[in-house]
């Protein structure tokens, strides 16, 4: 028994000590409230009690989570938090009934669980697509550095995410000149990456054409613009 509990542990924490499965959770946290608090003023205004504050801040933060959710989730997290909260409530409309009565924290915990399942396929199909992002950023970058004789040319990045704005190449352009590039697109993830592909696509065409290096540079300045 206490092997199999030893094992359910090992899987579920990866093996990681709580003391980093706590740090972990706050740095999760704390980046889960700057993503809502965007969203939020700041701050209590001039003359403002303090509670008011705090429910204003509250209510703009649940605002801001159910925004991020689609109207029928929204719906669900809505039916649940009013089973939960309230679980003896009873609604009756033309077209709709509904009533807690009943293994209300059953139910409650039951939608959010659903809810939870939602938001982790998404998760799911989300992460895959950036895994397939990253391997198409990879293929943009060079596999390996042009040989030249007498100079060594090594290269290596690593994304702080799965996708980044990272971007360098190492080519010869027809006038036969060896052409290094190294350029960090503003941002991380998504964003940075495509505009990192239309880059590295605009550069490479450029640089085909006659001319000299600050020729091309005044062309990637135009082309960026």
């Amino acid at each position: 028994m206490a092997g199999g509990i030893r094992y359910f542990w090992q899987r579920i924490s990866d093996g990681i000590a709580i003391q980093q499965l706590w740090e972990q959770f706050r740095a999760e946290a704390v980046a889960g409230y700057r993503l809502y608090s965007k969203e939020l003023e700041s701050g209590l205004s001039e003359g403002e009690p303090r509670r008011k504050g705090f429910w204003r801040v509250a209510r703009g933060l649940f605002w801001a989570m159910m925004m991020k959710l689609s109207p029928a989730r929204r719906v669900l997290l809505l039916i649940a938090l009013v089973i939960l909260f309230m679980p003896k409530v009873r609604i009756d409309g033309e077209n709709f009934h509904f009533d807690s009565n009943g293994p209300a924290l059953f139910w409650a915990g039951a939608i959010l669980l659903v809810l939870l399942l939602l938001e982790l396929a998404d998760r799911v199909t989300m992460k895959r697509d950036l895994e397939i992002a990253r391997e198409i950023q990879s293929w943009l970058m060079p596999s390996a550095p042009p040989e030249i004789p007498g100079v060594d040319i090594a290269f290596a990045t690593r994304p702080a995410n799965t996708v980044a704005g990272d971007y360098y190449d190492a080519f010869f352009r027809p006038n036969e000149r060896l052409l290094i590039v190294v350029a960090d697109v503003a941002g991380k993830s998504v964003p940075a990456a495509l505009l990192t592909a239309t880059l590295q696509a605009s550069l490479r065409t450029l640089s085909a054409l006659p001319g000299s290096l600050a020729e091309l540079v005044d062309r990637v300045n135009h082309y960026a613009l």
